[in-house]
């Protein structure tokens, strides 16, 4: 079992069957717990030092790790590790909560964006304007995982570009332009280009 491919560990996730709860690990920057187990104590400690913490979906499962929020409140996330970095290093403890993806949604943060939903947060995403990002967000997305955060065609169209896109356009159903200014600009954006527009969502406002 522990030889499982990826796409078939996730397919097993869905229908309950946990065949490994510790590879794929969140990573998470300012996120408090309700719960009064060791995670969410360590949960709060860390967001007390404003330090990126890695929590596994043996850790979440085992404590039922609960959110205590007001409705609506935010929940910022990230495809890129390198961002929540940045934001630690630039916010520290002041920070809004973040968590990474880093990459495709795996088990641990499946269940941490289903428990923060649960306790009342909004989870707003984002991601590389490229296709495997565009990925990402759109099964975030079509899942009420997560709403798109800086994800819009007029976003796109005011960063400035990247390397050439590859692969095969996806549809953006949140806002329908960005899949069509993708393709007709033809240049991918990475996170890393507009940082200082996420740090500025994350340091202030909602």
């Amino acid at each position: 079992m522990a030889g499982l491919d990826v796409p078939r560990r996730d397919i097993l996730a869905k229908v309950g069957i946990v065949v490994d709860d510790l590879s794929a690990p969140v990573l998470v920057l300012n996120l408090r717990g309700a719960s009064t187990g060791l995670l969410a104590t360590t949960l709060n400690r860390y967001a007390d030092a404003g330090e990126p913490l890695h929590t596994s979906l043996r850790q979440i499962l085992r404590e039922n790790l609960t959110f205590d929020l007001p409705r609506g409140h935010v929940v910022y996330a990230c495809e890129n590790p390198t961002i929540l970095a940045a934001a630690a290093d630039a916010l520290g403890a002041s920070a809004h909560p973040l968590i990474c993806t880093s990459g495709q949604a795996r088990s641990a943060l499946r269940e941490l964006l289903r428990r923060l939903r649960i306790g009342g947060a909004q989870v707003r995403y984002h991601g590389d304007f490229d296709w495997p990002g565009v990925t990402i967000a759109r099964g975030l997305y079509s899942r009420d995982e997560a709403v798109p955060w800086r994800m819009g065609s007029e976003d796109y169209a005011a960063a400035a570009g990247g390397p050439a896109l590859d692969g095969k356009p996806i549809e953006t159903p949140w806002d329908a332009s960005l899949s069509t200014a993708m393709v007709k600009r033809g240049v991918a954006v990475h996170e890393e280009t507009v940082l200082n527009d996420l740090l500025a969502d994350l340091r202030g406002g909602e």
